[in-house]
């Protein structure tokens, strides 16, 4: 167990941010029923041995609209500092250990870069979209390289604006978000807790008799 509160022995993924309470409530049932979270969500294209990257060559690597992953994304947060997150992305999620996702799903970290970060006499940014430049000029003579760099570099890259305020959607280093780039099989005793309002307890205790582990209510 972490002895500091800023992290967490768990990964957290919320489910159906844009959807009403009851059907997050059904998304979660069908997620926990066929032991499957789907990189990308039911239109991406990921495996759970492979992965998918669409990559928009037209945007510069510093929008965050030139790597598109299909992922899992999960946030790094404490159970006592979730109103934040549940704020914008829903109440209802499933945790797993740390362990459990680096050591079985490939689960990493994404790494955060301000905006307007200052690296010899240049922004962050421009130094970035630089190195994407010089990336994609091996396309066609070192594919290998490139793929590894676009899934296993860019893909973990999240620039955000550090000015913003700690609820600010766009400051997306509140999220301390990780990623898998593949789907994520599990079976019910792999989870570690279930996040919910109080008032589905009940119902989710009746729908779901073989999970027994942690249970937490948020409001």
């Amino acid at each position: 167990m972490t002895r500091q509160r800023y992290i967490s022995d768990e990964l957290t993924h919320f489910v159906g941010r844009t959807l009403p309470d009851d059907d997050r409530y059904g998304l979660l049932l069908k997620i926990l029923q066929e032991g499957l979270l789907l990189a990308g969500g039911p239109e991406g294209r990921a495996t759970e041995n492979g992965t998918a990257v669409r990559i928009d060559r037209g945007r510069r690597l510093s929008s965050n609209e030139m790597i598109n992953p299909d992922m899992v994304c999960f946030c790094d947060i404490p159970v006592s500092d979730f109103a934040i997150h549940t704020e914008t992305y829903g109440r209802f999620g499933v945790a797993f250990s740390k362990g459990y996702l680096v050591g079985e799903k490939g689960a990493a970290p994404v790494h955060y870069v301000p905006r307007g970060l200052r690296t010899g006499g240049h922004t962050g940014e421009w130094t970035f979209d630089k190195m994407g430049e010089r990336v994609e000029r091996l396309r066609g003579t070192n594919d290998l390289l490139l793929t590894s760099i676009e899934l296993h570099v860019w893909s973990f890259l999240k620039f955000f604006d550090s000015s913003k305020a700690e609820d600010d959607p766009d400051n997306y280093y509140m999220e301390r978000e990780w990623r898998t780039l593949t789907n994520i099989k599990f079976r019910i005793e792999d989870v570690e807790r279930i996040i919910l309002p109080r008032e589905y307890g009940r119902r989710f205790r009746a729908a779901v008799p073989s999970y027994v582990g942690q249970v937490t209510f948020v409001r």
